[in-house]
């Protein structure tokens, strides 16, 4: 139509998707959730802006592909970005405004991040994050803290089936400075234990000069995975560094002092992790949920994150990506207790009495929706379209009638 919208821009933007009601209803209640659940374990919530400097993201530590960060330039001639991520945000407030703030500070967040995503990818350009950070505090109880705080939000959003996985950022490479790996290989080598791509790995192994101790280690590495006992049992059978034993022994620690945990059952090893961002210093996790495709939730300990701002502080975090969350609380099938949700129709001379009548539900945190009788074409399709699970008519020679 002349002077009208293409009908191509009337569809969304690769990557960015349309939320309707009850799908936002459902995902609303989730976050709600678990912010609370975040605040009830003592995190205080901080909002960042959308909108940062481009060189807080673009350190190679980082490691965010250039291409995936949307770009632009303000009016002054800054780069700025839009967020790829809440993790930096968050260290900047800590380290900036908040620095003289008693530690340990303990902080959380909720905001949408965004990524470029190729042509028809299923990712989201535009996801949700929700995370806590800890500042301030070093060693075993707060990385303690910090998993079974990620433990409760998950089962406050709604989801039963879910596993952590927990690594060393340190074991890899402590292994690769052992053995005395160049900065190249060892890189090559994460990526293929990374990618379970043991037909290259081997290939590459087979070449390198280190015993045959170190060689079976590192084939070993992509199926050092699952329960804690057997994958410490199993690191038994090799002559270890160190180095590499003492990120071990740590992992065996932590373990320990989650035996008395209600989510012990929900914690595996992967000694085979690694993370993309090259500023982990200790303990790493990944969560996994049936139904989800991809990764729910990802964290460890950065102890060197805030140096960019100036400030030295020891972290560790994590970040719930809620719409893999979302996907494995659709796919569990949790059941939910159903709303109530009135629909309160009046006429032109009962006005006030429905809305009297909405005001006291509503005062018992019951939604109630009034709707004028003539602008309401089909009361059942209305119910159905909205989820009303029932009517209140305030209507003349009518008595106040439900159902």
């Amino acid at each position: 139509m002349e002077g009208g919208i293409d009908l191509k821009r009337m569809d969304n933007p690769n990557g960015m998707n349309d939320r309707l009601i009850e799908e936002s209803r459902i995902l609303n209640n989730m976050e709600n959730s678990i912010c609370k659940s975040l605040n009830l374990c003592g995190f205080d919530k901080i909002s960042t802006p959308v909108i940062e400097y481009y060189d807080a993201f673009s350190k190679k530590e980082f490691s965010f592909d250039e291409d995936s960060i949307y770009k632009f330039i303000d009016r002054g001639g800054s780069i700025m970005t839009l967020r790829p991520d809440m993790t930096i945000p968050c260290a900047r407030v800590a380290a900036t405004k908040m620095k003289n703030y008693s530690k340990p500070l303990k902080l959380c967040y909720s905001g949408n991040v965004y990524r470029v995503v190729g042509e028809g990818s299923s990712t989201r350009c535009e996801q949700n994050q929700i995370g806590a950070e800890i500042y301030g505090e070093s060693g075993l109880w707060a990385d303690i803290e910090i998993i079974t705080t990620c433990c409760q939000c998950i089962k406050r959003s709604g989801i039963n089936d879910f596993k952590i996985d927990i690594g060393h950022g340190d074991f890899f490479e402590e292994i690769s400075k052992s053995v005395g790996l160049s900065e190249k290989v060892a890189d090559k080598l994460k990526k293929m234990i990374n990618d379970k791509n043991m037909v290259e790995l081997q290939n590459m192994i087979e070449v390198l000069d280190v015993n045959e101790n170190d060689k079976q280690l590192l084939m070993k590495l992509p199926h050092l995975f699952g329960s804690p006992v057997q994958i410490f049992s199993e690191l038994e059978n090799y002559e270890l560094d160190l180095k590499v034993q003492e990120t071990i022994d740590y992992l065996k620690l932590i373990f320990e002092k989650l035996e008395a945990s209600p989510y012990k059952n929900n914690i595996n090893i992967d000694m085979s992790m690694s993370s993309g961002m090259k500023y982990y210093t200790g303990i790493i996790f990944k969560g996994y949920a049936k139904g989800a495709a991809g990764v729910i939730l990802s964290g460890g300990r950065y102890d060197t994150l805030t140096s960019i701002f100036n400030v030295d502080y020891q972290a560790v975090g994590f970040a719930l990506y809620m719409d893999q969350v979302f996907s494995a609380y659709k796919n569990q099938n949790v059941m939910t207790t159903k709303v109530e949700k009135s629909l309160i129709v009046f006429d032109d001379k009962n006005y006030d009495k429905a809305f009297r009548f909405v005001e006291k539900i509503r005062a018992e945190q019951k939604i109630g929706s009034l709707i004028y009788v003539k602008s309401l074409s089909d009361e059942v399709a209305y119910m159905k379209d909205y989820s009303f699970t029932n009517i209140v008519r305030f209507l003349e020679g009518e008595d106040e009638a439900k159902c």
